[in-house]
Protein backbone atom coordinates (compact mmCIF):
# COMPACT_ATOMS: atom_id res chain seq x y z
CA UNK A 1 0.00 0.00 0.00
CA UNK A 2 1.57 3.62 -1.26
CA UNK A 3 0.77 6.23 1.43
CA UNK A 4 1.42 9.95 1.56
CA UNK A 5 1.82 12.14 4.82
CA UNK A 6 -0.40 15.26 4.59
CA UNK A 7 0.58 18.02 6.51
CA UNK A 8 3.07 18.05 9.74
CA UNK A 9 1.60 20.77 12.14
CA UNK A 10 0.67 18.22 14.57
CA UNK A 11 3.14 16.79 16.52
CA UNK A 12 2.21 13.25 15.78
CA UNK A 13 2.54 13.90 11.71
CA UNK A 14 6.40 12.48 12.34
CA UNK A 15 4.87 9.37 13.80
CA UNK A 16 2.71 8.51 11.74
CA UNK A 17 5.19 9.16 8.78
CA UNK A 18 7.85 6.94 10.89
CA UNK A 19 4.77 3.81 11.08
CA UNK A 20 4.48 4.16 7.52
CA UNK A 21 7.97 3.52 6.91
CA UNK A 22 8.52 1.05 9.26
CA UNK A 23 5.29 -1.27 8.15
CA UNK A 24 6.18 -4.04 6.29
CA UNK A 25 2.93 -3.44 4.23
CA UNK A 26 3.31 0.37 3.61
CA UNK A 27 5.66 2.34 1.76
CA UNK A 28 5.59 5.75 2.22
CA UNK A 29 6.27 6.68 -1.17
CA UNK A 30 5.53 11.52 -0.81
CA UNK A 31 4.71 14.01 1.44
CA UNK A 32 2.82 17.34 1.67
CA UNK A 33 2.73 20.57 3.85
CA UNK A 34 1.46 23.97 3.54
CA UNK A 35 4.42 25.44 5.27
CA UNK A 36 7.64 24.97 2.87
CA UNK A 37 9.63 25.12 6.28
CA UNK A 38 8.02 22.37 8.00
CA UNK A 39 7.87 20.48 4.48
CA UNK A 40 11.87 20.47 4.36
CA UNK A 41 11.87 19.66 7.47
CA UNK A 42 9.75 16.08 7.45
CA UNK A 43 11.92 15.44 3.44
CA UNK A 44 15.11 15.69 5.67
CA UNK A 45 13.66 13.72 8.92
CA UNK A 46 12.04 10.56 6.34
CA UNK A 47 14.20 10.75 3.44
CA UNK A 48 10.91 11.07 1.28
CA UNK A 49 10.42 13.43 -1.47
CA UNK A 50 7.46 16.66 -0.92
CA UNK A 51 4.82 17.22 -4.08
CA UNK A 52 2.26 19.16 -4.63
CA UNK A 53 -0.96 18.35 -2.81
CA UNK A 54 -3.00 18.33 -6.11
CA UNK A 55 -0.10 15.93 -7.44
CA UNK A 56 -0.36 13.58 -4.96
CA UNK A 57 -4.57 13.37 -5.18
CA UNK A 58 -4.05 12.94 -8.71
CA UNK A 59 -1.40 9.80 -8.42
CA UNK A 60 -3.22 6.58 -9.04
CA UNK A 61 -0.19 4.54 -7.51
CA UNK A 62 -0.69 6.34 -3.99
CA UNK A 63 -3.14 4.25 -2.13
CA UNK A 64 -3.80 6.31 1.22
CA UNK A 65 -3.05 9.29 2.74
CA UNK A 66 -1.69 10.46 6.78
CA UNK A 67 -3.32 13.29 7.06
CA UNK A 68 -1.93 15.55 10.66
CA UNK A 69 -2.44 19.09 9.29
CA UNK A 70 -4.29 21.80 10.71
CA UNK A 71 -7.18 21.12 12.32
CA UNK A 72 -8.92 24.22 10.04
CA UNK A 73 -7.85 21.81 6.98
CA UNK A 74 -8.86 18.58 8.01
CA UNK A 75 -12.15 18.82 6.00
CA UNK A 76 -10.81 19.85 2.76
CA UNK A 77 -8.18 17.45 2.76
CA UNK A 78 -10.41 14.67 3.65
CA UNK A 79 -13.07 14.91 1.06
CA UNK A 80 -10.57 15.87 -1.80
CA UNK A 81 -8.54 12.94 -0.57
CA UNK A 82 -11.72 10.91 -0.50
CA UNK A 83 -13.12 12.34 -3.67
CA UNK A 84 -9.69 11.12 -5.42
CA UNK A 85 -10.16 7.88 -4.15
CA UNK A 86 -7.49 7.56 -1.56
CA UNK A 87 -8.46 5.92 1.99
CA UNK A 88 -7.97 8.44 5.14
CA UNK A 89 -5.83 7.92 8.42
CA UNK A 90 -6.42 11.02 9.94
CA UNK A 91 -5.29 12.04 13.30
CA UNK A 92 -7.94 13.20 16.35
CA UNK A 93 -10.43 14.99 16.25
CA UNK A 94 -12.36 14.58 12.89
CA UNK A 95 -13.23 17.98 12.68
CA UNK A 96 -14.35 20.84 14.67
CA UNK A 97 -17.60 20.73 14.02
CA UNK A 98 -20.42 18.25 13.12
CA UNK A 99 -21.25 19.69 9.93
CA UNK A 100 -17.57 19.61 8.71
CA UNK A 101 -17.49 15.53 10.24
CA UNK A 102 -20.37 14.89 8.25
CA UNK A 103 -19.34 16.21 5.27
CA UNK A 104 -16.29 14.43 5.52
CA UNK A 105 -17.94 11.12 6.48
CA UNK A 106 -20.22 11.49 3.67
CA UNK A 107 -17.70 11.72 1.17
CA UNK A 108 -15.83 8.91 2.48
CA UNK A 109 -18.90 6.81 1.89
CA UNK A 110 -19.67 7.86 -1.66
CA UNK A 111 -16.18 6.97 -2.56
CA UNK A 112 -16.01 4.01 -0.96
CA UNK A 113 -12.63 4.03 0.84
CA UNK A 114 -11.12 3.17 4.43
CA UNK A 115 -11.80 5.95 6.93
CA UNK A 116 -10.18 5.47 10.40
CA UNK A 117 -9.24 8.36 12.98
CA UNK A 118 -7.14 7.85 15.64
CA UNK A 119 -7.75 7.94 18.85
CA UNK A 120 -5.31 5.61 20.46
CA UNK A 121 -6.82 5.26 23.92
CA UNK A 122 -10.14 3.78 23.05
CA UNK A 123 -7.63 1.02 21.05
CA UNK A 124 -5.82 0.56 24.48
CA UNK A 125 -6.51 -2.76 26.62
CA UNK A 126 -7.91 -1.10 29.91
CA UNK A 127 -10.81 0.97 27.54
CA UNK A 128 -11.89 -2.73 26.48
CA UNK A 129 -11.56 -4.48 29.82
CA UNK A 130 -13.76 -1.04 31.53
CA UNK A 131 -15.99 -1.19 28.70
CA UNK A 132 -16.72 -5.36 28.84
CA UNK A 133 -17.20 -4.74 32.90
CA UNK A 134 -19.41 -2.30 32.18
CA UNK A 135 -21.51 -4.40 29.90
CA UNK A 136 -21.89 -6.74 32.05
CA UNK A 137 -23.21 -5.46 34.85
CA UNK A 138 -20.42 -5.78 37.05
CA UNK A 139 -20.89 -2.43 38.91
CA UNK A 140 -24.92 -1.97 37.92
CA UNK A 141 -26.28 1.02 36.66
CA UNK A 142 -23.50 3.46 36.09
CA UNK A 143 -24.41 6.71 37.25
CA UNK A 144 -20.73 8.53 37.05
CA UNK A 145 -18.05 8.86 35.17
CA UNK A 146 -14.68 10.69 35.12
CA UNK A 147 -11.74 11.03 33.27
CA UNK A 148 -8.64 13.57 33.36
CA UNK A 149 -5.28 13.40 31.39
CA UNK A 150 -2.63 16.30 30.87
CA UNK A 151 0.97 17.24 30.55
CA UNK A 152 3.25 20.04 31.27
CA UNK A 153 4.53 20.87 27.23
CA UNK A 154 2.86 24.64 27.65
CA UNK A 155 4.58 25.12 30.78
CA UNK A 156 8.35 26.78 30.77
CA UNK A 157 11.69 24.79 31.28
CA UNK A 158 15.14 25.35 31.72
CA UNK A 159 16.03 24.75 28.09
CA UNK A 160 13.08 25.91 26.72
CA UNK A 161 11.21 28.86 28.33
CA UNK A 162 8.26 28.76 25.88
CA UNK A 163 7.06 25.34 26.78
CA UNK A 164 7.34 22.10 24.54
CA UNK A 165 4.90 22.43 22.16
CA UNK A 166 5.45 24.29 19.00
CA UNK A 167 3.81 28.05 19.04
CA UNK A 168 2.16 27.11 16.26
CA UNK A 169 -0.48 25.08 18.06
CA UNK A 170 -1.32 28.05 20.18
CA UNK A 171 -3.27 29.33 17.16
CA UNK A 172 -6.94 29.53 17.04
CA UNK A 173 -7.33 29.87 13.50
CA UNK A 174 -5.27 26.99 12.92
CA UNK A 175 -6.20 24.50 15.74
CA UNK A 176 -9.71 25.58 16.25
CA UNK A 177 -8.84 25.91 19.36
CA UNK A 178 -6.23 23.99 22.88
CA UNK A 179 -6.34 21.77 25.01
CA UNK A 180 -9.61 20.49 24.98
CA UNK A 181 -9.87 19.80 21.46
CA UNK A 182 -6.55 18.94 21.06
CA UNK A 183 -5.66 16.95 24.16
CA UNK A 184 -9.46 15.03 24.17
CA UNK A 185 -8.84 11.59 24.89
CA UNK A 186 -11.05 12.07 28.20
CA UNK A 187 -13.98 13.02 25.66
CA UNK A 188 -14.05 10.26 23.38
CA UNK A 189 -13.45 7.57 26.50
CA UNK A 190 -16.39 9.19 27.86
CA UNK A 191 -18.20 9.09 25.00
CA UNK A 192 -17.22 5.26 24.25
CA UNK A 193 -19.15 4.52 27.65
CA UNK A 194 -22.22 6.44 27.70
CA UNK A 195 -22.82 7.58 24.13
CA UNK A 196 -23.70 10.82 23.18
CA UNK A 197 -24.45 13.42 25.71
CA UNK A 198 -27.61 15.50 25.71
CA UNK A 199 -26.31 18.19 28.19
CA UNK A 200 -22.66 19.74 27.94
CA UNK A 201 -21.14 22.81 29.78
CA UNK A 202 -17.37 23.32 29.62
CA UNK A 203 -15.19 25.60 31.52
CA UNK A 204 -11.83 26.97 29.82
CA UNK A 205 -8.44 28.51 31.70
CA UNK A 206 -5.98 30.52 30.39
CA UNK A 207 -2.97 29.89 32.90
CA UNK A 208 0.08 30.91 30.07
CA UNK A 209 -2.26 33.70 28.93
CA UNK A 210 -2.08 32.13 25.42
CA UNK A 211 -5.04 32.87 22.70
CA UNK A 212 -6.33 29.23 23.30
CA UNK A 213 -7.06 27.27 26.38
CA UNK A 214 -4.37 25.23 27.96
CA UNK A 215 -6.77 24.32 30.71
CA UNK A 216 -10.17 22.40 30.23
CA UNK A 217 -13.25 20.60 32.10
CA UNK A 218 -16.17 19.75 30.74
CA UNK A 219 -19.55 18.63 32.11
CA UNK A 220 -22.01 16.05 30.40
CA UNK A 221 -25.27 14.65 31.38
CA UNK A 222 -26.61 11.75 29.87
CA UNK A 223 -30.45 10.13 28.96
CA UNK A 224 -30.90 8.00 31.88
CA UNK A 225 -29.85 9.99 34.81
CA UNK A 226 -25.81 9.34 34.37
CA UNK A 227 -23.06 12.67 34.25
CA UNK A 228 -19.52 12.57 33.17
CA UNK A 229 -16.69 15.10 33.95
CA UNK A 230 -13.80 15.29 31.51
CA UNK A 231 -10.90 17.81 32.77
CA UNK A 232 -7.39 17.91 30.51
CA UNK A 233 -4.66 19.98 30.39
CA UNK A 234 -1.20 21.47 29.08
CA UNK A 235 -0.20 23.13 32.46
CA UNK A 236 -0.09 20.46 34.78
CA UNK A 237 3.69 18.74 35.60
CA UNK A 238 2.85 15.44 37.08
CA UNK A 239 -1.35 14.70 36.92
CA UNK A 240 -1.98 10.85 36.32
CA UNK A 241 -4.23 9.77 33.53
CA UNK A 242 -7.73 8.31 35.70
CA UNK A 243 -10.64 6.69 34.59
CA UNK A 244 -13.20 5.76 37.05
CA UNK A 245 -16.52 4.42 36.81
CA UNK A 246 -19.04 4.34 39.24
CA UNK A 247 -22.49 2.91 39.52
CA UNK A 248 -25.18 1.35 41.65
CA UNK A 249 -23.37 -1.22 43.00
CA UNK A 250 -19.32 -1.00 42.56
CA UNK A 251 -16.69 1.09 41.04
CA UNK A 252 -13.60 0.45 38.37
CA UNK A 253 -10.72 2.43 38.46
CA UNK A 254 -8.08 2.62 35.96
CA UNK A 255 -4.83 4.85 36.80
CA UNK A 256 -0.69 5.48 34.33
CA UNK A 257 1.58 7.78 35.62
CA UNK A 258 1.16 10.92 33.74
CA UNK A 259 2.89 12.63 30.25
CA UNK A 260 4.73 14.31 32.57
CA UNK A 261 6.19 11.92 34.90
CA UNK A 262 6.64 9.78 32.22
CA UNK A 263 8.99 12.58 30.22
CA UNK A 264 10.28 13.22 33.71
CA UNK A 265 10.98 9.73 34.46
CA UNK A 266 12.93 9.76 30.77
CA UNK A 267 15.45 12.34 32.27
CA UNK A 268 16.11 10.85 35.31
CA UNK A 269 15.52 7.38 35.11
CA UNK A 270 14.53 5.83 38.56
CA UNK A 271 15.67 2.24 39.92
CA UNK A 272 12.89 -0.06 40.60
CA UNK A 273 13.03 0.05 44.76
CA UNK A 274 11.89 3.27 44.47
CA UNK A 275 8.55 2.88 42.54
CA UNK A 276 5.10 2.48 43.93
CA UNK A 277 1.65 0.66 42.74
CA UNK A 278 1.10 4.20 41.58
CA UNK A 279 4.19 4.25 39.27
CA UNK A 280 2.72 1.96 37.22
CA UNK A 281 -1.04 1.31 35.48
CA UNK A 282 -3.54 -0.37 37.50
CA UNK A 283 -7.07 -1.52 36.85
CA UNK A 284 -9.11 -2.09 40.03
CA UNK A 285 -12.87 -3.15 40.38
CA UNK A 286 -14.54 -2.80 43.59
CA UNK A 287 -18.26 -4.67 43.04
CA UNK A 288 -21.09 -5.43 45.64
CA UNK A 289 -22.01 -9.12 46.82
CA UNK A 290 -23.24 -11.05 49.56
CA UNK A 291 -20.48 -10.36 51.67
CA UNK A 292 -17.25 -8.21 52.91
CA UNK A 293 -15.77 -6.73 49.48
CA UNK A 294 -12.48 -4.40 48.92
CA UNK A 295 -10.97 -3.19 45.81
CA UNK A 296 -9.83 -6.46 43.32
CA UNK A 297 -6.87 -5.72 41.58
CA UNK A 298 -7.16 -7.20 37.53
CA UNK A 299 -4.64 -8.13 35.24
CA UNK A 300 -4.34 -5.49 32.19
CA UNK A 301 -5.01 -7.22 28.94
CA UNK A 302 -3.18 -6.28 25.64
CA UNK A 303 -3.71 -3.53 23.48
CA UNK A 304 -6.08 -3.86 20.65
CA UNK A 305 -3.96 -3.46 17.05
CA UNK A 306 -3.09 0.33 17.14
CA UNK A 307 -5.40 2.19 14.77
CA UNK A 308 -2.85 2.83 11.87
CA UNK A 309 -2.46 -0.81 11.80
CA UNK A 310 -6.12 -1.50 11.55
CA UNK A 311 -6.53 0.94 8.79
CA UNK A 312 -3.91 -0.61 6.44
CA UNK A 313 -5.51 -3.77 7.19
CA UNK A 314 -9.16 -2.28 6.47
CA UNK A 315 -7.86 -0.24 3.40
CA UNK A 316 -6.68 -3.84 1.91
CA UNK A 317 -10.35 -5.04 1.75
CA UNK A 318 -11.89 -1.48 1.42
CA UNK A 319 -13.51 -2.23 4.38
CA UNK A 320 -15.20 0.83 6.58
CA UNK A 321 -14.29 1.35 10.26
CA UNK A 322 -18.22 1.73 11.27
CA UNK A 323 -17.41 1.66 15.71
CA UNK A 324 -14.44 4.35 14.92
CA UNK A 325 -16.20 6.99 12.60
CA UNK A 326 -19.22 6.56 14.72
CA UNK A 327 -17.30 7.21 17.58
CA UNK A 328 -15.21 10.15 16.19
CA UNK A 329 -18.64 11.60 15.74
CA UNK A 330 -19.73 11.98 18.61
CA UNK A 331 -16.41 13.22 20.01
CA UNK A 332 -17.03 16.34 17.41
CA UNK A 333 -20.61 16.85 18.84
CA UNK A 334 -19.14 16.92 22.56
CA UNK A 335 -16.36 19.16 21.31
CA UNK A 336 -18.56 21.91 19.20
CA UNK A 337 -21.14 21.40 22.25
CA UNK A 338 -18.32 22.08 24.69
CA UNK A 339 -16.85 25.33 23.00
CA UNK A 340 -20.22 26.48 22.26
CA UNK A 341 -20.71 26.52 25.88
CA UNK A 342 -17.74 28.40 26.43
CA UNK A 343 -18.51 31.46 24.62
Amino acid sequence: MKVASLGFWHLHGNDYARAAAAHEGVDLVALWDDVPERARAAEQAHKVPSRTLDDILADPAIDGVIICSTTASHEDLAVRSARAGKHIFIEKVLAATVSEAERIVEAVRRAGVTLVVSMRRSDQGFARQVSELVEQGAIGVVTSVHVQDGHPFALPSADRPSGTLPESFYDRESGQGGALIDLCHPLYLVAQLLGTPDVVSAQLGYVTARSVEDNAAVLMSFPGGAIATATTSYVTRSIPFVLEVHGSQGSIRYSEPGIGAMVHDRQYPRTDDLRSTEDVPRLRLWSLDEGPTTWEELVLEPDAPVAFDRWVSLAESRLPDDANVELALRLTRIVESAYESAR
